[in-house]
């Protein structure tokens, strides 16, 4: 099945004019992608920043040649993954938005609160007002007649190509539940996990080898709540199956990895990977790597696979780490960043894009330095 999956470059300025504000901003597409624009399905996971939204409208309508987006995905409610996705709203006409609501899960989240003084309606106004972007979102697709759902572990779309595999109904309200209270994710939470220790790196320069790996296991709070409740979707085209995984940290990414078993899916056999969290080391260990890439292969195995990532162009060394540049490339997988231009992973029978080029991959990096990021 022909494919395009487009990562739009986001960045964020900061008061000194640098871009070190990385997002999400991804356009899909497949079907007959050479013939009638009906003929295929479009998709948008998140939008980045309103700049970024625009510039998705632009690549639809201009490599798309469509104005219609069958889903929009919006992986986890944070601004660098949903205030892109007002312009699209605003521009395109969208079938269908999955986007997690928060206020709707409020008896829940108050019942795992166990706080008595905590009511149902003060905690669905709470959750309303601390996800106002969510709620905005939901109600400009609403005004705007588009069919709204949660995506939650086992959705899926009819021609089976697109599966949701994370998070589930109840981890989901016990991320919620931890990010009103403001603790960490709570130990059932992380029942399954891999989390072992803190990784707390010095600036100072870091030297690795093939065989000596300096991404360690990340810390319980590495990650904050509302970044674990991010959408985690699996793309099966064919020949060619993708895993994208927002902001997911090991918490998310193994439970979506136990899903993803009891379905028959090997996600080792992805070809096409993003790097969580623009390649953060807050949100990959070794053993998750292993769960989701497959083990260490022998120093010099060419590598076959692909992982991809946003980042902003002064996002480095925590947008993205060494430490996980460099774990990817062990099992296999050469790594693009979308940092000032888009890149597209593509299909062989993909339309032809005049004057696109390949772009350069991560090389092993055996010396780097990186502070506490």
């Amino acid at each position: 099945m022909a494919y395009e999956i487009d990562f739009i470059p986001v960045g964020d300025p900061d008061a000194d004019g640098k871009c070190r504000r990385s997002g999400d901003a991804i356009a899909v597409r497949w079907g007959n992608l050479s013939g009638d624009p009906k003929d295929q399905w479009v998709m948008i996971v998140d939008g980045g920043f309103k700049s970024s939204g625009e510039a998705l409208v632009e690549h639809v309508r201009t490599w798309y040649k469509t104005s219609r987006v069958d889903f929009v995905v919006n992986s986890h409610p944070h601004d660098d993954h949903i205030q892109g996705l007002f312009p699209v709203f605003e521009n395109l006409s969208v079938g269908t938005l999955l986007i997690h609501k928060p206020w709707e899960h409020a008896k829940a989240v108050v019942d795992l609160l166990g706080d008595n003084r905590t009511t149902y309606r003060g905690s669905r106004q709470r959750l309303k007002e601390s996800f106002q972007a969510a709620h905005d979102l939901c109600e400009l697709a609403a005004k705007n007649e588009v069919k709204i759902m949660e995506p939650f572990e086992g959705a899926s779309t009819a021609d089976g190509v697109l599966r949701v595999l994370g998070p589930s109904v109840e981890l989901y309200q016990q991320l919620i539940a931890a990010d009103l209270s403001g603790k960490e994710v709570s130990d059932t939470v992380q029942a399954e996990s891999t989390i072992t220790a803190t990784i707390r790196a010095l600036a100072a320069k870091v030297a690795e080898t093939w065989d000596r790996d300096k991404l360690g296991e990340p810390a319980t709070d590495a990650v904050e709540p509302l970044n674990h409740t991010s959408t985690i979707l699996h793309l099966n085209f064919g020949e060619t199956t993708a895993l994208l995984t927002g902001d997911a940290g090991v918490v998310a990414l193994e439970r979506a990895a136990m899903y993803a078993e009891s379905q028959g899916i090997d996600l080792t056999k992805c070809t096409r990977v993003q790097l969580p969290h623009h390649g953060s080391k807050r949100n990959v260990g070794p053993k998750i790597l292993n769960r989701i890439l497959g083990p260490i292969l022998p120093k010099g195995t060419p590598a076959t696979r692909r992982g991809m990532l946003s980042a902003a162009i002064h996002g480095e060394p925590k947008h993205p780490s060494a430490r996980v540049t460099n774990g990817f490339l062990r099992r296999g997988f050469d790594t693009n960043v979308a940092r000032a231009s888009t890149i597209c992973w593509s299909s062989h029978d993909a339309p032809d894009r005049p004057r696109w080029t390949t772009v350069p991959t991560f090389d092993f990096r055996y010396e780097y330095e990186e502070g506490d990021v």
